[in-house]
């Protein structure tokens, strides 16, 4: 993950707009989706944010920091699947 967190140290921008995420995970491959970052921030794991007229945005700094500690993030990419018993 260090690596990546070095490639997006030199290319991403200073803030990141949540509402853009989309966009940015093509331009540079960023590794959630737009879902799942408001998923981290409602379960208040996700980066240090911030609003600005109603829209979140993260700053690069506070993005990467968030990023390069995996245990922030674990709780959503271990989470269990629902599954449909019937019983």
């Amino acid at each position: 993950m260090n690596d990546l967190v070095s490639v997006f140290q030199r290319t991403l921008p200073e803030i990141l707009w949540r509402h853009q995420w989309p966009t940015y995970r093509v331009q540079y491959g960023l590794p959630f989706a737009r879902g799942t970052m408001q998923n981290f921030d409602s379960a208040g794991t996700g980066p240090k944010h911030e609003t600005l007229g109603g829209l979140v945005y993260y700053t690069k700094k506070n993005y990467l920091e968030w990023l390069s500690q995996p245990k922030q993030h674990a709780p959503l990419d271990s989470a269990p699947t629902h599954t449909n018993a019937k019983g």
